[in-house]
Parts: C-alpha cells; structure tokens; sequence
C-alpha cells in the first residue's frame, strides 16, 4: 500500500515518505568553455546522453603558439620574433648543419660572433633576410665557381672594384673600363681603322661621330630607318629592306638613290586656253628612260592646282605606251587650274622612281557669264 514511497526516520519515530523530485536531480544540462580565437567547441552544453568535444582552430601561416612577446602572460597564436631565439639559452641553437657542404661549421644565432664562420650551402638551401653589418668577409663566404665577396659588406654598399680588388660588381665595372678603353683608343680589332681621326673628344652629345681625318673600312652597313625625313635627319642615308633600294633624306622625304638612269616625264598645254567648266585635257609623256611597262599614273596620282578649283576633277587618265591623256572637268569657280603629277608613277629602266612634275600651264575658267 505504498508503492513509489521510502521509509523515514527522525531518530524515534518511522514513516512512509514520498521522494521530492519525482526520483531525479536538479542538475538539466553541462557544458564546457575554452578560448575562443584558439580552440573550437562541438557539443556543448550537454542535456542528455552525449560527448563534448574540442580542437585547435585554423590560424594563419607561419605562426607559433607562445606568450606574449617579453612579457608574461596567457598564450596566443603570434609571429616568432628574433627575440625569441635570442633569449632562449639551449646550445642546440649552435649546431643546425649546413647542407650540401662538408667543409662548413654550423649556422649559429644572430647575436654569436661565430655566425662569420657560417657557410652559403651548394644547394642555395638556407637563405637570409639580413646579414648584420660586418658578419660577412671575403674569407667567409665561397660559392660554386669559387668567387667570393671581397671585403666588408656594409650598411646599403657593396665593395667597389678596382685594379687591385676583385668585388662583387668586378664584372660590370669591367665592362665600362672596356667601353672607355674602347671610346679613348678608338680600335676595334679587324672592323675599323682611323688615324687618329676618331677620338672620345669628337664624339658629340647628340651621338654623332666627327672625324676629319680619313675612315676606312671593307663595308659600312645602313640599317632600314622608319626615322622621319625633315630638317634633323637632311642629310641622312638609309636602306629600305621593301624596296632594296638606298635612300637620303633631302629635308622632306626620302628619296631613292639613282641607280643611273632618271625617269623624267613631262606635262603638256593644256587642250583649251578658256573654259566655262571644262573638259580640258593634257598629255602627260614619258621619256626615253622610263620603263613604259611600270607606268602606274591614275587620277590619285594627280593634284589640282590654281585659283579656281572648285568643283574640278580629274575624270580620266586614257593612253598606252609612253603617253597618257588627262582630263579635268566639272570646274564652277572663275580663275586659273593646273594639274601636277606626284613622284612614283613608273620606273627607269635601272630601277629609280619617276620624279614628281608640274605644276602644268594653266587654263582659265570662266563661270562669271
């Protein structure tokens, strides 16, 4: 008759009680707390059957768990500083191999006076950010072919070479010794010969070579320009790898060197003195040195010319052999026209470019009424 129930005593009397709670405790969940920026909690709080776990969390790269940097206090992911190594007391500092390099002693700590006794390995395996200040001589320090840096390396300088040291920057500073021995002697062995013509005073700022004595040579070679002809470049020569041909620069333009004989041609009268608009012809001829076969001229060879050009074109360029017959037409001004012929429009039977003609005579145009 009473189920669910105990048996209590007070020390002299016994009754029958009923449990408080229902038979269970107080305590509803557990759970547990770590530092939040180095371990990761999973499971936490408990309220039934189950486990609590942790783990470290990701941090970033190249990073040390250790106190705070001189100074205690609780731990934390953080950057390992020369400090840490510098204070730290064990000898094992002092015995890290070098590799690929038998003859070596060891790498020591910064502040050891033995770190000039520290080798740069075959295998360019270990490297460094920072060599102090006359840590490193020119007896410390060997390479693969044997040379080595002469002299102290000092804060921001390199050793300077000179006749008597061999330094770090002995190659280039030979290099310029040779342009200079070059530049002062003036001979370069089988390719220029002067007499005394050449000097390292005739050379101008402006990269010219003046002699006035006499320059020889088996050949003197002209590279293909894409320079503009004008007044700097007058008087320059070049050779145009398109055409193959040689050129100067006459102030203007460039023009092909003769290669013996000239095409010239010629502008004839024009077929009316006095138009209303036209049309007016010309005959254009070329001479005996002329290739009739290059002949090229078409209306975009031809320019207009005068005082009354307005609404004049070139309507046809007809003929065959060594003549051709302009017309001009359409003119609505009142005043003088003339044509001329552009430079190119055939060739000499040795090669050279037909020169430029004109301007022609000119005709008058009448639209006054």
């Amino acid at each position: 008759g009473h189920a669910g129930k105990y048996l209590k005593t007070d020390g002299t009397n016994v009754s029958w009680e009923t449990a408080s709670g229902g038979g269970s405790g107080t305590l509803t969940s557990v759970g547990m707390s770590l530092p939040g920026d180095v371990f990761q909690v999973t499971g936490s709080p408990l309220t039934s059957d189950g486990s609590i776990s942790a783990s470290f969390k990701s941090q970033t790269q190249k990073q040390v768990l250790a106190s705070p940097n001189a100074a205690d206090g609780i731990p934390g992911f953080r950057s390992l500083l020369v400090s840490d190594i510098s204070n730290a007391k064990s000898a094992a500092l002092y015995d890290v191999p070098v590799t690929g390099d038998a003859g070596a002693t060891q790498i020591v700590k910064g502040d050891d006076s033995r770190l000039v006794d520290a080798r740069t390995p075959i295998d360019n395996s270990v490297t460094t950010i920072k060599i102090a200040n006359g840590a490193v001589t020119d007896a410390k320090i060997d390479t693969v072919s044997g040379s080595k840096i002469t002299g102290t390396v000092g804060s921001g300088a390199l050793p300077v070479a000179s006749d008597t040291t061999v330094g770090i920057v002995n190659i280039i500073a030979q290099s310029f010794k040779g342009v200079k021995t070059f530049v002062d002697n003036v001979i370069m062995q089988g390719g220029l010969t002067v007499s005394g013509a050449i000097s390292s005073s005739s050379l101008s700022t402006s990269g010219d070579i003046a002699a006035t004595g006499a320059m020889s040579a088996d050949r003197i070679k002209l590279a293909s320009s894409s320079a503009a002809c004008n007044g700097t470049t007058e008087g320059s020569l070049k050779y145009n790898s398109a055409s193959k041909k040689m050129e100067y620069c006459n102030g203007t333009a460039w023009t092909q060197i003769s290669q013996g004989t000239q095409a010239n041609l010629s502008i004839g009268a024009p077929s009316s003195s006095l138009v209303k608009s036209g049309p007016v012809t010309f005959d254009v001829t070329y001479g005996s040195g002329a290739d009739t076969a290059t002949i090229s001229l078409d209306a975009g060879d031809i320019a207009l010319g005068g005082t009354a050009t307005t609404g004049c074109s070139v309507t046809g360029v007809t003929g065959v052999g060594s003549t051709r017959t302009v017309t001009v037409n359409g003119c609505t001004g009142t005043g003088a026209v003339n044509i001329s012929i552009a430079a190119g429009t055939a060739n000499s039977t040795t090669g050279d470019a037909a020169p430029a003609a004109g301007p022609s005579t000119s005709y008058n145009v009448d639209n006054t009424g």
